[in-house]
C-alpha cells in the first residue's frame, strides 16, 4: 500500500510539474516591462495615412463600387438574355402608356372639374334676363295703301338668352314666352302714288265756271302722290 501511494504522489507532482511549464509567476508579472524610446515625430497627412486602411476618398470609391456591382448584378440578366431584354422593354413601353394615359384622365378631370367651377360662379351672380334680337325681317309692303302702315318683324334669338340670376330671379325675370316673343316696327310709311283715273266722282254737284260739275274725291295724301294720267278733272252732273 505504501509504495502504490508513494507511486500517484510522484505521477502527480510530474503532472504539475508539465501544467506548470510554461506559466509565468507572480513574479514575472509583477516585474516592469521593457521601456521603448518614444517618437517624437508630429502626425502628419503622411502619419494619418499610414496609420489609416482606407482614407475617407478610397471608402468612397469602394462604395461606388461596390453600388454598380450590384446594379451590374441586377440588370446584368436583362443585358444578357435577349428574352428578358425583349420582356424589359414591353414593360418599359407599358409603363410609359399607362403613365399617360393616367396624365390624360387626370387632365381631363381637371378640366371639367375647372368648368364646373366656372359655370357655378357664373350662376351665383347676379344677371338681370338678357337676350339679342335678330336682324329686322323684311316690310310687309312697299308703300302705305291706306291708314294702316307697313311694318317689319324680328324675333328674339333664342341662342343668346340668359336667364336672371341671383336677386334678379325674382326682380327681372325673364318673359315666360321670350323664345316666341317678336318686335313691330313701321316702314315704309309714305302713301303708294295713284292714279288721277282711279279716284271716283264726288256725288254732289259744284259750280264751276257757269255750269254745275262733279269733282274727284281727293284727299290732301291723294294730291301729294296723284300720278296725273287722265285730264278730267271734272265732269258735268248727272252724266253718269
Amino acid at each position: 500500500m505504501g509504495e502504490k501511494a508513494e507511486k500517484t504522489k510522484t505521477k502527480n507532482k510530474d503532472a504539475k510539474t508539465q501544467l506548470s511549464v510554461g506559466v509565468p509567476t507572480d513574479q514575472e508579472l509583477n516585474a516592469p516591462t521593457l521601456q521603448d524610446d518614444a517618437d517624437d515625430q508630429l502626425p502628419s497627412e503622411r502619419t494619418e495615412n499610414e496609420l489609416s486602411d482606407i482614407s475617407e476618398e478610397g471608402y468612397k470609391q469602394f462604395l461606388r463600387q461596390e453600388t454598380t456591382t450590384k446594379f451590374g448584378a441586377v440588370f446584368s440578366p436583362v443585358i444578357v438574355n435577349p428574352y428578358l431584354r425583349r420582356l424589359a422593354v414591353l414593360n418599359a413601353l407599358s409603363w410609359a402608356i399607362t403613365i399617360g394615359f393616367c396624365g390624360f384622365v387626370l387632365f381631363q378631370v381637371i378640366s371639367i372639374w375647372y368648368g364646373h367651377a366656372a359655370v357655378h360662379h357664373h350662376n351665383e351672380l347676379d344677371l338681370p334676363c338678357m337676350f339679342d334680337w335678330l336682324e329686322w325681317g323684311p316690310c310687309s309692303a312697299s308703300c302705305r295703301n291706306g291708314p294702316q302702315f307697313p311694318v317689319q318683324t324680328r324675333h328674339v334669338d333664342s341662342k343668346t338668352i340668359v336667364r336672371a340670376r341671383g336677386m334678379y330671379v325674382e326682380t327681372a325675370p325673364c318673359p315666360k314666352n321670350l323664345e316666341t316673343m317678336s318686335d313691330n316696327r313701321s316702314c315704309n310709311v309714305h302713301q303708294c302714288p295713284k292714279l288721277l283715273s282711279t279716284i271716283q266722282f264726288r256725288n254732289d254737284c259744284v259750280q264751276f265756271d257757269g255750269h254745275s260739275v262733279q269733282v274727284r274725291d281727293l284727299t290732301i295724301d291723294d294730291m301729294e302722290t296723284v300720278t296725273i294720267d287722265t285730264p278730267d278733272l271734272y265732269r258735268p252732273c248727272n252724266s253718269s
